[in-house]
Order: structure tokens, then sequence, then C-alpha cells
């Protein structure tokens, strides 16, 4: 049975997925990216888990709804816990807040390995995500955005490095964007747009305001908006 499923920001995890590899899909939800997975032929084999029950019975059901049994393992599992056992090429961790993900990434020393692909989607907190990706030995290899329901998605793909580096605002807040993507311009002005607002309620309470400023400045030169 085909899935018709049509979500962006699924087709963009999808997307950075490695054709052959095994895969995790962790806090899978409804199990619908594990099953595209295995009906585009991208994977043939892929370990489903969410931590709660109740989305994990639905996942359950999608993945015998649509024929993937043989191919799906859905699992009960707190984050990564027992990801070993299953030994994934690519994992996915997404839908959740940047601060989880992060805690999930470090409570797991199987992600400790250069050839796993993780595939990160944060609902919130990208920033808090790659300054800790970054600062525990995580190499960022390329990000993209999204946008799926109105809404713009960062998507970001990392693997272990074991080299630690300190990176500037600009990056923490924007990224491994290019030019080349359709959103970019338009995700830079709504993080302008936020660090203004910022700005304008700091200089209210006559409180410093130097750093938003500044990015502004350099975000602004980054897409050839006039400072």
């Amino acid at each position: 049975m085909e899935i018709k499923l049509a979500n962006e920001r699924f087709d963009a995890l999808i997307s950075q997925v490695r054709k052959g590899s095994s895969v995790a899909d962790i806090g899978c939800d409804h199990a619908y990216v594990s099953c595209k997975l295995v009906q585009l032929g991208i994977s043939k084999r892929v370990y489903a888990s969410d931590v709660r029950e109740g989305p994990l019975l639905a996942a359950k059901a999608n993945i015998q709804k649509y024929g993937f049994s043989e191919y799906i393992t859905a699992h009960l599992a707190d984050g990564l816990d027992g990801i070993e056992n299953f030994a994934p090429d690519d994992i996915i961790v997404a839908g959740m807040g940047g601060e989880l993900i992060a805690r999930i990434i470090d409570k797991s020393e199987y992600v400790k390995n250069c050839n796993v692909n993780i595939i990160l989607q944060p609902m919130t907190c990208t920033y808090e995500l790659r300054e800790y990706l970054l600062q525990n030995g995580f190499e960022i290899k390329n990000e993209l955005l999204c946008r799926d329901s109105g809404k713009i998605y960062e998507i970001i793909l990392c693997s272990y490095s074991g080299i630690s580096y300190t990176a500037k605002e600009e990056f923490l807040h924007i990224g491994l964007k290019t030019h080349n993507d359709p959103l970019f311009r338009e995700f830079v002005l709504k993080k302008i747009g936020k660090f203004e607002h910022i700005a304008k309620g700091k200089q209210l309470s006559s409180t410093e305001c130097d750093y938003e400023y500044t990015l502004i400045k350099n975000l602004k030169e980054m897409i050839g908006e006039e400072v």
C-alpha cells in the first residue's frame, strides 16, 4: 500500500539518509518516516522507537498497515538507550526540542563513531544544539531548510569527529546554510526581526544590547541588506 503523505519536513529528513543504510528513527511517533524509508527503497532495515506507548502503538499499526513488518522493528525506548543492539548506520532524531536532542545524544556512546550519520530536526533551541554538537566533537556536515504547514524547519546532518571547537555567534544562530537554499533569505530576515525585537525591548528597559545590534549588522551583511 502506497503512503500518500505530503510532508516536506519528512522528505527533507529522508533526503539526508544514505541509500542502503540501516536507520534508527528515534521519537518515531506514527512511523511515517520509517515507512517512507522502506517504501522509497532507501532502507530495508529500520528501527523505529518512541518513549511513549501511545505513539508506538500507532507506529506498529502503520507498519502493519503498509506491510513493512519484515523491515521495521518498533520498540519502546528512551532516546538512544540500547541502540548498539541494532547498530544503525544513520540515526534520525526529529520533532523535539534542541536541548532534549542534545541530552539524548550525550547519553549515548554509540554515536561517537565517525561512520554514523546523525540527522537532527529540532523544534526549538537550535542555537543550543549546535553549540553542544561543536563543543562535544561533532562535525556539522550539512544543513537545509524546509517549509511545512507554513513554518520553516532546520535539518542538521552531523557525525562524530572528536574535534571540539567554538563557532562564531552567527554560525550558532544560522548554521551551515547556503545562499542557494531557496528559504535562506527569508530565514535570515526572520532572525534579524527577532533580534530587532529583542534589542528594542532592551532599549526600553535601558539594558545593554550591543550583542543584538552586532548580530543584526552581521546578518544583514550576509544577505546584502543595507546596515
